[in-house]
């Protein structure tokens, strides 16, 4: 069996990194590959003290204490939920600095993505790049820079690695316009992995919260950045408007909220009657499970708003970006047309994987 590496940013507390992590493994699962999220530590003997909190489930504790989290307990159980889902559907392998200069003879394929593993304040270091491996090894599946503009300190290093790939693609168009800037090649924009799945393979994994009143309407808030007043007043219209409670996630004064797994955390935005975020992969979700979601730009942190805004565009869905979004009209929705754009940026970027692995079985 062909083995792949995937190489991406880990972490066990967002649900937009694990669920692209997810949607790359079964991919390349379903078309016949043995798939591993390679993760390095800095040092060799992290790895064998990472694999003993692990596998004791110390390493939430542990976590929480060097992080000053608080409440401890919640966050560790949050932590435990998270690494619960990643046992049971992503393979993942710990290797050492001392281990990378064989990885190349171990897997046959490695690829870079998804998610921000490009963004130079985030990661972008070598192992980023896949520098260890073989040009006709290296597979970008979408991956994010994270910002519209690289640092004139990361370019020529980044330009190069870039140079070293078999196949290159990235998740938006300013991230297509940076390495054409950078290495006058062009790379293929493709969909985030998670809308290479169809909507039926999601299905797989979702379940419903077990402590959570789903009985009368919910508005799903979900944001990274803060909620500002002027984004709070516009939920509260939202929720006035169809007697609605808000289900905030992420928010630690709600126990049953703050420890919803990513299985979970997709069931609430299935059943949503609204969604309202600043979050890419919350609004891909709104999309895939047909529900109506209002946008808002990410309030206290780097613009990132471009990834939101391509998406949307792509498919057809510019009615909904914050600027043009009429408010009584958000829980209007129709996205068939937005389908059948969809279907086929999903059959482009099935089509660059099996252009880019032909031994593997890919249906188009």
């Amino acid at each position: 069996m062909i083995k792949a590496g995937i190489i991406t940013i880990n972490g066990m507390y967002n649900y937009g990194n694990r669920l692209q992590n997810y949607a790359v493994t079964t991919l390349l699962q379903e078309a016949g590959a043995k798939a591993e999220t390679i993760v390095i530590e800095k040092k060799q003997w992290q790895v064998y003290l990472k694999k003993f909190l692990l596998k004791t489930n110390l390493l939430p504790w542990v976590v929480a204490v060097l992080r000053k989290e608080r409440p401890i307990r919640l966050y560790c159980k949050r932590r435990k939920k998270f690494k619960k889902f990643t046992d049971a559907y992503i393979p993942t392998r710990y290797y050492g600095p001392k281990d990378i200069e064989h990885l190349a003879g171990q897997y046959r394929y490695f690829l870079i993505g998804s998610d921000q593993v490009w963004n130079p304040d985030l990661a972008a270091n070598e192992f980023d790049f896949a520098c260890f491996a073989a040009q006709e090894q290296k597979i970008a599946i979408a991956p994010s820079f994270g910002t519209n503009e690289i640092p004139e300190l990361h370019k020529n290093r980044i330009g190069e690695h870039l140079k070293s790939f078999f196949r290159l693609s990235v998740r938006e168009q300013s991230g297509a316009q940076m390495i054409r800037e950078l290495t006058n090649l062009e790379a293929k924009v493709l969909v985030d992995p998670t809308m290479m799945l169809k909507r039926e393979q999601w299905y797989r994994m979702v379940r419903q919260p077990k402590s959570i009143d789903t009985s009368r309407p919910y508005i799903f808030s979900y944001f990274l950045g803060g909620k500002p007043p002027s984004t709070q007043k516009a939920i509260a219209g939202f929720m006035k408007k169809i007697d609605a409670v808000e289900y905030s996630i992420l928010d630690r004064a709600s126990k049953e909220l703050y420890t919803v797994d990513p299985g979970e955390f997709l069931w609430l935005i299935q059943h949503a009657a609204l969604v309202c975020t600043d979050s890419f992969h919350a609004t891909v979700f709104s999309i895939l499970f047909d529900r109506p979601f209002a946008v808002f730009k990410r309030d206290g942190a780097v613009d990132m708003f471009d990834r939101i805004e391509t998406l949307l565009m792509t498919l057809g869905l510019e009615d909904r970006l914050p600027d043009v979004l009429q408010e009584e009209s958000v829980f209007d929705h129709n996205y068939t047309n937005a389908y059948e754009h969809l279907e086929e940026k999903r059959k482009e970027a099935i089509q660059y994987l099996k252009d880019a692995m032909p031994e593997l079985e890919w249906s188009v």
